[in-house]
């Protein structure tokens, strides 16, 4: 019974707790959203070189499979900014 009761009132002390957002200056959010969007854009390209490195052995040796549905594959990716348009449009 006593267990239940330090229980209750350490959820009842838990729940009553109020939290406020960090203030912070322009500045330092406009820098932070920068940051962010570096580190989207650098995880998509770094994910992206892995699909491919991991596809290639796959998508080579089962050519014969695909018959007359093949294209030439040089080993070279591009992103231009219309590809992460999506990704970089300013926060709201």
């Amino acid at each position: 019974m006593r267990t239940l009761f330090v229980l209750a009132a350490s959820l009842l002390v838990v729940g009553c707790t109020t939290t406020r957002m960090p203030e912070a200056d322009r500045e330092t959010v406009k820098r932070e959203q920068k940051h962010q969007k570096e580190l989207v854009v650098r995880t998509l390209l770094e994910r992206d070189g892995r699909l491919s490195d991991l596809a290639y052995p796959i998508l080579t040796a089962n050519t014969e499979l695909c018959g007359k549905r093949t294209e030439p594959l040089i080993g070279i990716a591009w992103v231009t900014r219309k590809d992460l348009s999506g990704m970089t449009r300013p926060y709201r």
